[in-house]
């Protein structure tokens, strides 16, 4: 199989999808998450840049939290997470957050192999992800 392929998906509605799966997971814990505000940038051909910055509601307690993290597509589409970051200058949240740094290092650790889904027989050539309106993988099949 020879080609080309291209994902593409509005940034708008998947960080809406972000927005409303972080508000479910959240609401578990007691959390209101009251506004999240997401940043993506190209810092390469396959690597994007995450900066949130979060207002949460606990009870009467209301405080910022910011999260950021970098995400890289490697030639054979393996996606990886690195320099993932969790914190608040309010230290009863910055305390909340070091409970939950561990299980989210824990599921940013692994690579994910995206080339893994392909059917058999379809190869990986080259590989780019853009950030813009919409957030696109494109590659080349051989």
């Amino acid at each position: 199989v020879t080609g080309h392929l291209r994902l593409s998906a509005p940034q708008a509605a998947l960080l809406d999808a972000v927005r409303r799966i972080a508000t479910t997971t959240l609401a578990a814990e007691g959390v209101t998450l009251t506004r999240l505000d997401i940043a993506l940038t190209s810092t390469g051909p396959r690597q994007v840049r995450v900066v949130a910055d979060a207002k949460l509601r606990k009870g009467i307690l209301s405080a910022s939290a910011q999260a950021s993290g970098a995400a890289s597509l490697d030639d054979a589409m393996v996606l990886r997470f690195s320099d993932v970051s969790l914190g608040s200058a309010n230290p009863i949240v910055a305390g909340l957050l070091a409970m939950a740094r561990g299980r989210v290092q824990e599921a940013t650790r692994e690579p994910i192999d995206l080339a893994a889904q392909l059917p058999a027989g379809v190869r990986v050539a080259d590989v780019r992800l853009d950030v813009g309106t919409d957030l696109v993988v494109s590659a080349r099949l051989v």
